[in-house]
Protein backbone atom coordinates (compact mmCIF):
# COMPACT_ATOMS: atom_id res chain seq x y z
CA UNK A 1 0.00 0.00 0.00
CA UNK A 2 2.86 2.41 0.76
CA UNK A 3 4.29 2.16 -2.77
CA UNK A 4 0.90 2.97 -4.30
CA UNK A 5 0.61 6.09 -2.16
CA UNK A 6 4.16 7.08 -3.11
CA UNK A 7 3.34 6.73 -6.81
CA UNK A 8 0.16 8.77 -6.41
CA UNK A 9 2.13 11.44 -4.53
CA UNK A 10 4.83 11.46 -7.21
CA UNK A 11 2.18 11.70 -9.92
CA UNK A 12 0.57 14.70 -8.22
CA UNK A 13 3.88 16.47 -7.61
CA UNK A 14 4.96 16.09 -11.24
CA UNK A 15 1.57 17.22 -12.56
CA UNK A 16 1.40 20.28 -10.28
CA UNK A 17 5.01 21.33 -10.90
CA UNK A 18 4.90 20.82 -14.66
CA UNK A 19 1.67 22.80 -14.87
CA UNK A 20 3.14 25.55 -12.67
CA UNK A 21 6.16 25.80 -14.98
CA UNK A 22 3.88 26.04 -18.03
CA UNK A 23 1.87 28.80 -16.38
CA UNK A 24 4.97 30.88 -15.51
CA UNK A 25 7.08 30.49 -18.69
CA UNK A 26 5.40 32.06 -21.68
CA UNK A 27 6.95 29.88 -24.41
CA UNK A 28 6.21 26.65 -22.51
CA UNK A 29 2.67 27.89 -21.98
CA UNK A 30 2.18 28.46 -25.72
CA UNK A 31 3.75 25.14 -26.69
CA UNK A 32 1.59 23.36 -24.12
CA UNK A 33 -1.59 25.07 -25.30
CA UNK A 34 -0.83 24.32 -28.95
CA UNK A 35 0.10 20.72 -28.16
CA UNK A 36 -2.95 20.15 -25.96
CA UNK A 37 -5.55 21.83 -28.15
CA UNK A 38 -4.49 21.51 -31.81
CA UNK A 39 -1.64 19.06 -32.28
CA UNK A 40 -3.83 15.94 -32.08
CA UNK A 41 -5.92 17.14 -35.03
CA UNK A 42 -2.89 18.12 -37.11
CA UNK A 43 -1.26 14.80 -36.19
CA UNK A 44 -4.32 12.76 -37.20
CA UNK A 45 -4.64 14.59 -40.52
CA UNK A 46 -0.91 14.25 -41.17
CA UNK A 47 -1.06 10.52 -40.41
CA UNK A 48 -3.95 10.05 -42.83
CA UNK A 49 -2.07 11.93 -45.54
CA UNK A 50 1.08 9.93 -44.81
CA UNK A 51 -0.83 6.63 -45.06
CA UNK A 52 -2.49 7.77 -48.30
CA UNK A 53 0.80 8.79 -49.90
CA UNK A 54 2.89 5.84 -48.66
CA UNK A 55 0.47 3.00 -49.32
CA UNK A 56 0.06 1.10 -52.54
CA UNK A 57 -3.10 2.15 -54.35
CA UNK A 58 -4.91 -1.13 -53.60
CA UNK A 59 -3.99 -0.90 -49.87
CA UNK A 60 -4.84 2.77 -49.18
CA UNK A 61 -8.34 2.31 -47.87
CA UNK A 62 -7.36 -0.73 -45.82
CA UNK A 63 -4.51 1.21 -44.15
CA UNK A 64 -6.79 4.21 -43.53
CA UNK A 65 -9.39 1.83 -42.09
CA UNK A 66 -6.72 0.34 -39.79
CA UNK A 67 -5.68 3.82 -38.66
CA UNK A 68 -9.25 4.98 -38.06
CA UNK A 69 -10.33 1.79 -36.32
CA UNK A 70 -7.28 1.92 -34.04
CA UNK A 71 -8.18 5.47 -33.02
CA UNK A 72 -11.88 4.73 -32.50
CA UNK A 73 -11.42 1.50 -30.55
CA UNK A 74 -8.69 2.98 -28.36
CA UNK A 75 -10.84 6.05 -27.63
CA UNK A 76 -13.83 3.87 -26.74
CA UNK A 77 -11.65 1.71 -24.50
CA UNK A 78 -10.37 4.83 -22.78
CA UNK A 79 -13.90 6.07 -22.10
CA UNK A 80 -14.86 2.73 -20.54
CA UNK A 81 -11.77 2.73 -18.33
CA UNK A 82 -12.03 6.39 -17.36
CA UNK A 83 -15.66 6.23 -16.28
CA UNK A 84 -14.98 2.97 -14.40
CA UNK A 85 -12.13 4.56 -12.43
CA UNK A 86 -13.42 8.14 -12.20
CA UNK A 87 -10.12 9.86 -11.40
CA UNK A 88 -10.32 13.63 -10.93
CA UNK A 89 -8.11 15.83 -13.07
CA UNK A 90 -5.14 17.60 -11.41
CA UNK A 91 -6.80 21.02 -11.45
CA UNK A 92 -9.85 19.51 -9.74
CA UNK A 93 -7.77 17.71 -7.11
CA UNK A 94 -5.34 20.55 -6.37
CA UNK A 95 -7.77 23.44 -6.96
CA UNK A 96 -5.98 25.54 -9.55
CA UNK A 97 -7.11 27.03 -12.83
CA UNK A 98 -5.82 25.03 -15.82
CA UNK A 99 -4.50 26.82 -18.89
CA UNK A 100 -7.36 25.28 -20.85
CA UNK A 101 -10.36 23.29 -19.65
CA UNK A 102 -11.47 20.24 -21.62
CA UNK A 103 -14.49 20.93 -23.82
CA UNK A 104 -16.10 17.76 -22.48
CA UNK A 105 -15.40 16.93 -18.86
CA UNK A 106 -14.40 13.28 -18.61
CA UNK A 107 -12.38 11.59 -15.88
CA UNK A 108 -8.62 11.95 -16.08
CA UNK A 109 -7.35 8.35 -16.29
CA UNK A 110 -6.33 7.41 -18.95
CA UNK A 111 -5.81 10.37 -21.28
CA UNK A 112 -7.95 10.14 -24.39
CA UNK A 113 -5.63 12.48 -26.30
CA UNK A 114 -2.59 10.35 -25.43
CA UNK A 115 -4.49 7.16 -26.26
CA UNK A 116 -5.46 8.35 -29.73
CA UNK A 117 -2.02 9.89 -30.38
CA UNK A 118 -0.25 6.66 -29.46
CA UNK A 119 -2.76 4.58 -31.45
CA UNK A 120 -1.88 6.71 -34.48
CA UNK A 121 1.85 6.45 -33.75
CA UNK A 122 1.63 2.69 -33.21
CA UNK A 123 -0.28 2.15 -36.43
CA UNK A 124 2.37 4.08 -38.36
CA UNK A 125 5.17 2.28 -36.50
CA UNK A 126 3.89 -1.16 -37.51
CA UNK A 127 4.22 -0.13 -41.17
CA UNK A 128 7.33 2.07 -41.07
CA UNK A 129 9.64 1.97 -38.03
CA UNK A 130 11.40 5.31 -38.60
CA UNK A 131 8.20 7.24 -39.28
CA UNK A 132 6.63 5.48 -36.30
CA UNK A 133 9.41 6.56 -33.96
CA UNK A 134 8.97 10.16 -35.11
CA UNK A 135 5.23 9.80 -34.52
CA UNK A 136 5.92 8.46 -31.01
CA UNK A 137 7.72 11.74 -30.32
CA UNK A 138 4.71 13.71 -31.52
CA UNK A 139 2.40 11.55 -29.38
CA UNK A 140 4.63 12.17 -26.37
CA UNK A 141 4.46 15.92 -27.02
CA UNK A 142 0.65 15.68 -27.08
CA UNK A 143 0.74 13.86 -23.74
CA UNK A 144 3.22 16.21 -22.08
CA UNK A 145 1.17 19.18 -23.28
CA UNK A 146 -1.88 17.76 -21.52
CA UNK A 147 0.15 17.59 -18.29
CA UNK A 148 1.42 21.13 -18.89
CA UNK A 149 -2.02 22.67 -19.18
CA UNK A 150 -3.06 20.96 -15.93
CA UNK A 151 -5.60 18.39 -17.13
CA UNK A 152 -3.62 15.13 -16.75
CA UNK A 153 -1.15 13.28 -14.56
CA UNK A 154 1.90 11.45 -15.98
CA UNK A 155 0.25 8.07 -15.28
CA UNK A 156 -2.78 9.17 -17.33
CA UNK A 157 -0.44 9.67 -20.29
CA UNK A 158 1.40 6.40 -19.67
CA UNK A 159 -1.86 4.43 -19.45
CA UNK A 160 -3.14 6.15 -22.59
CA UNK A 161 0.05 5.20 -24.40
CA UNK A 162 -0.33 1.57 -23.35
CA UNK A 163 -3.98 1.41 -24.43
CA UNK A 164 -3.26 3.13 -27.76
CA UNK A 165 -0.27 0.95 -28.60
CA UNK A 166 -1.99 -2.30 -27.60
CA UNK A 167 -5.05 -1.47 -29.72
CA UNK A 168 -2.84 -0.44 -32.67
CA UNK A 169 -0.95 -3.72 -32.38
CA UNK A 170 -4.23 -5.66 -32.24
CA UNK A 171 -5.58 -3.89 -35.31
CA UNK A 172 -2.30 -4.51 -37.13
CA UNK A 173 -2.50 -8.22 -36.33
CA UNK A 174 -6.13 -8.41 -37.46
CA UNK A 175 -5.99 -6.10 -40.48
CA UNK A 176 -2.35 -5.33 -41.26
Amino acid sequence: MGKRIDMISFDGVVARNFSAIARTHEWIKHVSLFGARYLIFIFALGAMLWVWNRSQEQERFLRLFELGLSGCISWGTTLLISYSIGRLRPYQTFHFEPLFRPLIETPSFPSGHATIAFAIAGTIFFHDRLAGIICMGVALLVGCSRIGIGVHYPTDIFAGAVVGLVVAWGMHVLIG
